[in-house]
């Protein structure tokens, strides 16, 4: 069974096209998440109306990836699917 941490980042067609057009990337710094937790977070960050892609990173699982439409969401509203007791998050970079 694969943890949150490392389960690959799904890309379907539908998700390349958007991808190609809209390049904004959210660069989220998770502190406080285990297991459970990060499996919580990538699902709630995929609800979010406008991500593409969600994901940890490989190299630094303290930090989560997210391509998304700025046309419909912003990495604030990223940020705030992620808040949950004992998880502290800061946008890194954008």
């Amino acid at each position: 069974m694969q943890t949150a941490k490392s389960m690959p980042e799904t890309i379907t067609p539908h998700t390349q096209k958007l991808a190609e057009k809209f390049t904004c990337f959210a660069v989220v710094w998770v502190q406080g998440a285990n297991t459970q937790t990060e499996a919580e977070i990538l699902e709630d960050v995929a609800t979010v109306n406008g991500v593409i892609t969600a994901r940890f990173s490989r190299k630094d699982p303290w930090i989560l990836l997210a391509s998304y439409n700025p046309e419909i969401t912003d990495p604030g509203e990223i940020m705030a699917r992620i808040q949950r007791p004992g998880v502290q998050t800061r946008i890194v970079g954008c």
